[in-house]
C-alpha cells in the first residue's frame, strides 16, 4: 500500500505550496498556479505519467459560482462504474479535488495565496492513500493507453503493420529505451495485444472503411522479429522516436 507523500511527487513545471490546513493525514491540501480547466487537464496528464497512476472523473461541477473550474477524479481501481467482481476494482478511495477560484478584487483580499506571484488559484485536496501497490505487474497492466502511444500505433498501422507487428515494434522500441522492464508492464505504455486490436478495429473504421479484416495468424506477408528488431535499432540510430 502506498501512503507517502512528497511535493516532489507532483509534476515540477507547477508552482505549489502546502496549505496550512492541511493535517497531512487522510487529506493533503497544497495550493497550485493552476489558472483554469486547461491547466488542471495539463497538471493531471502529468501527474499520471509521473506517478504511474490513473484516473477516472468522479464529479463534475458545470457551473461553478465562486469558482473558474471544479472537477473531482477518483483512482481507476476504485468501484465507480463498475461491477461487484470486477478485476478492474480494488474500491480504491485514492481522490483528487481541484478547484480553480476566480481571481478578482474581493477573492485575492480575502486569500493571501492568490496574492502570490504567480496567483496560487487552484485549491487541491488529494487524498492519496492507495488500497495497492502501484509499482507492480499486476496493477500497472491495468492502465488504459495514454493517448500518445494510441497515436503511435495509428502511425504503426498507417504504415501497414498488422497489430501484431505494431506490437513486436512497440515492444522492441521499449526494451532498447531506459526503464525497459517497467515500461513493458505499463499498459499505458505498452497495450495488450487485445487492446491494439481494439485500436486497429476503431481506426480502420475511421479511415478505411470497408477494408477486410486482417489474419490473426502469421503470414509470408509478415515480418520476421529480426527485421523488426533491425528496423527499430536503424530508427534509433538516427535519433528518432516515432516511425513516421
Amino acid at each position: 500500500m502506498d501512503t507517502g507523500f512528497s511535493l516532489d511527487d507532483l509534476p515540477s513545471e507547477f508552482v505549489y505550496d502546502v496549505d496550512k490546513d492541511s493535517d497531512g493525514k487522510k487529506c493533503i491540501l497544497i495550493r497550485a498556479n493552476l489558472q483554469n480547466k486547461d491547466d488542471c487537464e495539463r497538471w493531471l496528464k502529468a501527474y499520471e505519467s509521473k506517478s504511474r497512476t490513473k484516473w477516472i472523473v468522479a464529479k463534475v461541477i458545470t457551473t461553478p459560482f465562486r469558482s473558474v473550474f471544479h472537477k473531482t477524479w477518483m483512482c481507476h481501481l476504485s468501484n465507480r462504474n463498475k461491477s461487484k467482481d470486477s478485476q478492474r476494482s480494488t474500491d480504491c478511495k485514492a481522490k483528487i479535488d481541484i478547484k480553480v477560484k476566480k481571481l478578482n478584487r474581493n477573492t485575492t483580499r480575502k486569500d493571501k495565496y492568490l496574492r502570490r506571484d504567480p496567483p496560487l488559484s487552484a485549491v487541491m485536496h488529494l487524498e492519496l492513500k492507495h488500497n495497492h501497490h502501484i509499482q507492480c505487474d499486476s496493477v500497472l497492466k491495468y492502465l488504459r493507453i495514454s493517448q500518445n502511444v494510441t497515436e503511435e500505433f495509428e502511425c504503426y498501422f498507417r504504415d501497414g503493420l498488422t497489430p501484431i507487428e505494431a506490437c513486436e515494434v512497440h515492444e522492441i522500441k521499449i526494451k532498447l529505451n531506459q526503464n525497459a522492464d517497467i515500461n513493458l508492464a505499463d499498459g499505458s505504455l505498452n497495450p495488450s495485444l487485445r487492446k491494439v486490436y481494439h485500436l486497429y478495429h476503431k481506426w480502420r473504421r475511421v479511415t478505411a472503411a470497408g477494408a477486410q479484416p486482417i489474419k490473426t495468424d502469421t503470414s509470408e506477408a509478415k515480418m520476421s522479429r529480426d527485421s523488426l528488431t533491425e528496423t527499430v535499432q536503424c530508427l534509433n540510430n538516427h535519433s528518432s522516436t516515432q516511425l513516421c
